[in-house]
């Protein structure tokens, strides 16, 4: 996930959970931590720094409203999200890259259209989560909440060490927003 090639209008709902992501995502470590997530976990990142995003204003979203959440976005991660991605990983296995020589401009372009996929989905979670009003409660316990209802909607434990790196993250790249 990075800035570059990917459009947004800053007064499109959702405009400043996706700057938010992009910083969140931008930090070292933090791609990573976020693919070990996905791969091992079944994180969808996207539903995920949402869950993140709300819990650093205070916003503890309960376990139905995760699974509601999460249910809404599911067709359109399962049929464009996860296919552009896996395109885009075929892509880079040696067998394909033998057949597209030295260029590289379709694997560049899939991922173009999997990043603008990836913020069509997170404009779509902000305008669902919009509806939510959660539970008011201080960021820091909020995001600890988040990171633990999230992992329990999946039905894994999320390493700790991943929510420590992602914190870190957040707290670089949103000085002030998140407490703890």
């Amino acid at each position: 996930m990075t800035a570059h090639g990917a459009s947004g209008n800053a007064a499109e709902p959702g405009a400043a959970f996706w700057r938010f992501s992009l910083s969140v995502y931008g930090q070292q470590g933090v791609p990573d931590i976020c693919l070990a997530l996905q791969d091992a976990h079944g994180v969808d990142v996207n539903v995920l720094l949402y869950l993140l995003f709300r819990a650093t204003w205070g916003a503890e979203l309960d376990a139905d409203e995760i699974a509601r959440l999460d249910a809404a976005i599911a067709p359109w991660r399962d049929e464009v999200v996860r296919p552009l991605r896996g395109v885009r990983r075929a892509l880079k296995g040696a067998a394909l890259a033998r057949i597209a020589a030295d260029d590289d401009r379709l694997r560049q372009r899939i991922k173009s259209a999997e990043l603008e996929a990836e913020r069509l989905q997170q404009m779509a979670l902000a305008r669902l989560g919009e509806a939510m009003a959660g539970t008011e409660t201080a960021p820091d316990a909020a995001l600890g909440a988040a990171w633990r209802a999230y992992g329990a909607h999946l039905g894994s434990d999320l390493p700790a060490d991943a929510l420590t790196g992602l914190l870190q993250a957040i707290r670089i790249a949103q000085p002030g927003d998140a407490d703890g």
